[in-house]
Formats: C-alpha cells, sequence, structure tokens
C-alpha cells in the first residue's frame, strides 16, 4: 500500500476480480499464476523474513542484484478526514441472531473507555467544545445497533473532556452474504478504510486482522482489553 508502505498478497481466486481494479495501464497487481504463494511461510528459505535473516536482502534495499533475487522480492474525505483523531471499532459477533448483544456493547465501550481511546460522558454541563479536538469513531458491524448505541451515547450527553465525538457507520448488511458480490465490495471498502485509523478496536476475526495489517496498526481486542 503506498501510504503505509506495506505490501498485501492476496489469493485472487475466482470472484476478487470485481473487488481489485487494474489502475496501470498494461500492467497488472494481481500474482502471476506460477507464483511460488506456498512457499512463502515461516520455514521457506525464500520468505522476506528468512531472507533477511540469512543476509540476502536488507531492509533498506530498493532492489537486488540482477539474477539473485526471486522475482517477487523486485470513501474518508466526506466523514473522517477533518478529525484530529480517527478510531476504528470492528465488531463481529458469531452468536445467532444479529443482535446487537448487551454483553457485546458492554465489552467495547469498556475497552475504549479504560484505554482511553474514547473519552467517557457526564450528565453535568460543560464548557464550550469549540476549540476541542474532535474524534471521528468508524464502526464496521453486520448490525446497526452497535452503531445507533454508540451515536446516541455522545449525541445525547457532552464528554467529561470536552471533545466532540462523532460516529459513523457505512453500511449495516444485517447478515454475512459472502455469495453476493456487491457484499463482498462493502466489505473490502470498510477494511481498507479501518486500516486508515489512529487506533483499532477489533473483534477476533480474518475482517478485522485485515485492516490490522494494512494499517500496520496495534489493535486491542475488547474481551482482553
Amino acid at each position: 500500500m503506498l501510504l503505509t508502505e506495506r505490501v498485501l498478497l492476496v489469493d485472487k481466486g475466482v470472484d476478487m476480480g470485481d473487488l481489485f481494479c487494474e489502475p496501470f495501464p498494461d500492467n497488472s497487481w494481481s500474482l502471476p499464476h506460477d507464483f511460488p504463494l506456498n512457499q512463502l511461510n515461516e520455514k521457506s528459505p525464500r520468505s522476506y523474513g528468512n531472507m533477511l535473516k540469512n543476509k540476502l536482502i536488507n531492509q533498506n534495499m530498493n532492489s537486488g542484484s540482477a539474477g539473485l533475487l526471486p522475482v517477487y522480492v523486485l470513501f474518508y474525505q466526506a466523514y473522517l478526514v477533518n478529525a484530529k483523531e480517527r478510531i476504528g471499532i470492528q465488531i463481529r459477533v458469531f452468536d445467532t441472531g444479529t443482535g446487537p448483544f448487551q454483553y457485546v456493547l458492554d465489552q467495547i465501550l469498556a475497552c475504549a473507555l479504560n484505554e482511553i481511546l474514547l473519552p467517557n460522558v457526564t450528565l453535568e454541563a460543560v464548557a464550550s467544545t469549540m476549540s476541542q479536538r474532535a474524534k471521528a469513531v468508524l464502526i464496521t458491524s453486520l448490525s446497526s445497533g452497535y452503531y445507533e448505541n454508540i451515536r446516541n451515547m455522545y449525541w445525547e450527553h457532552p464528554t467529561v473532556s470536552g471533545e466532540i465525538v462523532s460516529v459513523y457507520q457505512p453500511s449495516h448488511e444485517e447478515y454475512q452474504q459472502t455469495e453476493k458480490q456487491m457484499h463482498n465490495v462493502k466489505a473490502w471498502a470498510e477494511m481498507y478504510l479501518l486500516s486508515l485509523t489512529d487506533l483499532l478496536v477489533t473483534s477476533l476475526s480474518t475482517f478485522g486482522n485485515v485492516a490490522q495489517g494494512l494499517g500496520g496498526l496495534k489493535a486491542l481486542d475488547p474481551i482482553q482489553a
């Protein structure tokens, strides 16, 4: 990724064509069919980590000597951009039904408040907040209930710190629809948006792990936080 100077390897499979466009004429960012993807594991001598360890390459190299290295070595603007701090919250629940489940909401809020990612609210009047930092919270979940609860919390009460907190959710599909390509497109877009946040709270799922990896973020698990 250009913004984070990281590389994302994706197994294109048979249904990824609509998710990743080809932005450069006469070139492709898809891996060639003969790319040795199954060899890129921690035990492979041709993995990036082992090549660094064995000093075949170093982290400051833009390219290696010819013939020595494998070829594979050689929506946001409207809501988040003006915030001083962006916080991503990814919620994946495997219980039957779409929720929201109160215990999940309690875990998320406890994690975000205890780790001082979000400010607490108060019933008392507070001083003007016009000059205070603004926080934008991006929530991704199949259910809209978690977003509505957290949004209402900051709509109805001022924060004890005087910070302004705005809460957004791009979509809520209610249940997983892997067979629908537009559902997959929305999922990919939300993973990318999460990767652009400054702080991230995730459930233990591939969705959250991809966002974490793309952004180079250290994520908090609300169950453990």
